[in-house]
């Protein structure tokens, strides 16, 4: 099933964006899909996209334009981060900002960026489904996003849902979607 992202209330900016996300699962493994599409306006506007690099866990990588997943619940939690430079970042919550630390069940995430001729953006994450499986703590709601940096430094932010007030992804308001059948144990 598709997701369609929406942008943060308080956002200004990246108005014309289509932001969809979806996971599946392909030969035993889970595949996050994500698309920006759209129109921005400006060089200024652009959407800011860091350079390749060896695909490897690496933190902070929310601060420049990434895609994101969700999976648990309040009370525990994996947070996925995907950067289009092909470097991750997996972690564990005991609960609401509670208790984090490496989800070292997650050792390989294949990334694989592509930005069109016509600007649409799409990345596709794959991670080994027991691998996915040994780090939920439990699997029940799932939250999708996308971190939009643009070349002035402009941040935009796109969820499922999003709680009242400023943009933050670890509230319990941000997991609107089941998650998928086979993320169950």
């Amino acid at each position: 099933m598709v997701f369609q992202l929406h942008r943060h209330p308080q956002s200004t900016r990246c108005a014309g964006l289509n932001v969809s996300a979806d996971l599946v699962c392909e030969d035993n493994t889970a595949v996050f899909r994500y698309r920006v599409a759209g129109a921005m306006e400006g060089d200024d506007q652009a959407i800011a996209i860091p350079d390749t690099k060896t695909s490897a866990r690496k933190d902070g990588l929310w601060e420049q334009t990434c895609f994101e997943a969700f999976i648990g619940r309040d009370d525990g939690y994996l947070e996925l981060n995907f950067s289009p430079s092909t470097q991750w970042a997996a972690y564990l919550f005991d609960g609401y900002r509670v208790g984090m630390r490496d989800a070292l069940d997650i050792t390989d995430v294949a990334i694989d960026f592509q930005s069109d001729d016509d600007g649409t953006l799409n990345l596709t994450a794959r991670i080994a489904l027991d691998a996915l499986k040994a780090s939920l703590p439990t699997p029940s709601q799932l939250a999708l996003f996308t971190i939009v940096r643009q070349a002035d430094d402009a941040m935009t932010y796109f969820a499922l849902a999003h709680p009242d007030g400023d943009h933050e992804f670890h509230h319990g308001d941000c997991f609107a979607a089941q998650t998928p059948r086979f993320l169950n144990p």
